[in-house]
């Protein structure tokens, strides 16, 4: 079995920036619905208690 070395590789800080115009005439209509599931999910919480 031949053995392969690694290279071992630091990630470097990147900076982006953020449409925030294209973001907002962005159409999510098609996931809408997968959208409200998270959102109801976020508002209930289910984790909040566990960690008191």
């Amino acid at each position: 079995m031949k053995k392969t070395s690694t290279e071992e590789t630091l990630l470097a800080p990147r900076f982006y920036t953020t449409d925030f115009e294209a973001v907002a005439n962005m159409d999510i209509s098609i996931r809408e619905e997968e959208l409200k599931a998270m959102i109801t999910e976020m508002r209930a919480d289910y984790n909040r208690d566990r960690c008191r």
